[in-house]
């Protein structure tokens, strides 16, 4: 006789208390940033009324070989894309600015860009804040884990 095993639906799942620590959604979402931001939309031609496709093929960002980094206008839109993405596909943060380090980066060939931002948490948000490199030769994004769990004061 066999035993036969239940395993909760995902709607009750789903519907269950978070038992996960904010560490390992903090961990999770870094780890979906980083998914996001090195992966490439591809084009398969209009998508726009294509059912579920169009989300597949905007995922990831577009082409960014063609960053000018000395260029102010070619960098604002790189970072209006980038906040863009991530605002439609990591629905966890909220009060998103991105921007790029002042500070010279140790490397000619790299841009340092600085996220903050907050884990969206109904009584207590979260802020956060990451840093990432975008090596200009291989144009890969290295997300770090952020270095600044807990910030007294608010964002800007």
């Amino acid at each position: 006789m066999s035993s036969l095993t239940f395993t909760t639906s995902v709607f009750e799942r789903l519907c269950q208390d978070n038992t996960e620590n904010s560490q390992d959604i903090v961990e999770n979402i870094r780890l979906n940033l980083n998914a996001l931001f090195n992966t490439r939309q591809f084009s398969i031609g209009n998508t726009a009324n294509s059912d579920g496709l169009t989300a597949l093929t905007y995922y990831g960002l577009p082409e960014i070989t063609t960053i000018n980094t000395e260029d102010t206008a070619s960098r604002n839109l790189f970072l209006e894309t980038l906040t863009k993405q991530i605002k439609l596909y990591e629905p966890r943060l909220q009060h998103l600015n991105i921007k790029i380090a002042e500070r010279p980066t140790t490397s000619p060939r790299q841009l340092e860009l600085i996220i903050e931002t907050e884990l969206k948490q109904p009584h207590d948000p979260h802020p956060l804040i990451f840093r990432s490199a975008l090596n200009l030769s291989t144009y890969i994004i290295q997300l770090e884990p952020p270095y600044a769990e807990r910030i007294s004061g608010t964002l800007s």
